[in-house]
């Protein structure tokens, strides 16, 4: 499937019990003018999102659904759609939620400093970013302090760690085992992040505007934080003890 023009290009969303945003979602990418391909990877949503991308399928020309039967997870979601992409052979593959959250019309930014960059991040604390949410004090903790704690522990040279709004050259996915990735869940983000910077990509931010999702319910949870927690720790004592010794 050919996106238009030289380069294609692959938006990856993964789903879980999106319905009421999956929708609205495509027709603001749709409408947005973007050249790329959508390819929806829904982890067997029992609300019913797999049969509105498969009505959705059938309405846009460059809308893709992928069912996952099984172990379920964003991180497990994301992969399986980064190894339909380079199989693909799509140029710039590129991952945003389902929740309305990400603003379509910012793609084209990130898109553009691939030009610049290997891997770009839809940065939320970048200047020119932010974030229009309503969120409890322990939210907003959890996203910065987050944030700020992978960086200091994966001495990663970012100010959003965390944002799942990011694309990557082709060239980035076909350099990691992909099957050996060990994340299941938002940790991905993360680990993404620390294997590219062990092999030396060029990685950049882009300022986006985000905002709280209007419908549906967060799949962060306590476990999901653990995931990520323990990623970071084992990655970055490991790091640091390397570095020293």
């Amino acid at each position: 499937m050919i996106s238009g023009g030289r380069l294609r290009s692959l938006l990856i969303v993964p789903t879980y019990n999106e319905r009421d945003n999956l929708r609205s979602l495509a027709e603001k990418i749709f409408s947005a003018s973007l050249k790329v391909d959508v390819l929806v990877v829904d982890d067997d949503s029992p609300d019913g999102t797999g049969e509105v991308g498969e009505e959705l399928a059938g309405q846009y020309q460059h809308f893709q659904i992928l069912h996952r039967k099984n172990d379920r997870g964003y991180g497990k979601a994301c992969l399986e759609g980064f190894k339909r992409a380079v199989q693909q052979r799509y140029d710039y593959i590129c991952t945003m939620d389902a929740d309305l959250s990400h603003d379509p019309s910012e793609l084209k930014n990130l898109l553009a400093r691939l030009d610049e960059y290997d891997v770009v991040i839809g940065s939320r604390y970048a200047e020119g970013g932010k974030m229009e949410v309503d969120w409890s004090l322990f939210r907003r903790a959890v996203s910065r302090l987050g944030s700020a704690f992978a960086r200091f522990m994966l001495g990663l040279s970012l100010k959003d760690c965390t944002s799942g709004y990011r694309c990557y050259k082709r060239k980035v996915l076909e350099s990691l085992d992909l099957d050996k990735i060990g994340s299941e869940g938002y940790s991905l983000l993360m680990e993404i992040l620390y294997l590219c910077q062990q092999k030396g990509f060029r990685i950049g931010e882009a300022p986006i505007i985000y905002v709280d999702r209007q419908r549906g319910k967060s799949k962060l949870n306590r476990r999901v934080i653990l995931e990520a927690l323990f990623f970071v720790l084992k990655n970055g004592l490991r790091r640091i003890v390397l570095k020293y010794s």
